[in-house]
């Protein structure tokens, strides 16, 4: 990742293992209203743009789907 695209408010909550109901928070919606060049792609302004590799991105905790066919997952 490049830091070219903030991360939507359902994406934050599910990274955190919580639920995506509800309204964003207002601290939210003032960082969006301040970097995002373009709310609808999700593009952030030229000047918060990372030129190297993001280190410190979300990263997608994967877990395994067992075999028991009764748990719905």
């Amino acid at each position: 990742m490049k830091g070219e695209r903030l991360i939507t408010w359902q994406q934050f909550k599910s990274y955190q293992g919580q639920s995506c109901k509800g309204k964003r928070a207002k601290w939210f919606k003032e960082i969006e209203a301040k970097v995002l060049e373009r709310p609808e792609s999700r593009e952030v302004k030229r000047q918060f743009k990372t030129e190297r590799y993001n280190v410190q991105v979300m990263r997608i905790k994967w877990e395994n789907i067992s075999e028991d066919r009764r748990k719905k997952e």
